[in-house]
């Protein structure tokens, strides 16, 4: 279900601010996997794994609806016809 129009433009900034965050937990997991790795702590890695293919999975959704809310802005659209009986 769409946000109401006069929402729109708080629901993208959230979606905005929620993309950078999701950027700066995925980087934040890659580098606490190489950690872990080295530290030889496997079931870490595998737990931070989990929790990267789950920001992954989150941001390609923002992508898909930022891409699909850009297709559905520049949709062109005519007034509708009105007969004269």
């Amino acid at each position: 279900m769409l946000p109401k129009p006069k929402k729109i433009g708080a629901y993208r900034h959230g979606l905005l601010w929620l993309d950078g965050r999701l950027h700066e937990i995925r980087d934040n997991l890659i580098a606490r996997i190489a950690e872990a790795r080295h530290k030889g702590w496997l079931g870490e890695v595998e737990g931070l794994r989990v929790s990267l293919a789950s920001a992954q999975n989150k941001l390609a959704q923002i992508d898909r609806r930022n891409r699909d809310d850009h297709r559905f802005r520049h949709t062109a659209m005519s007034p509708p016809r009105i007969s004269a009986d």
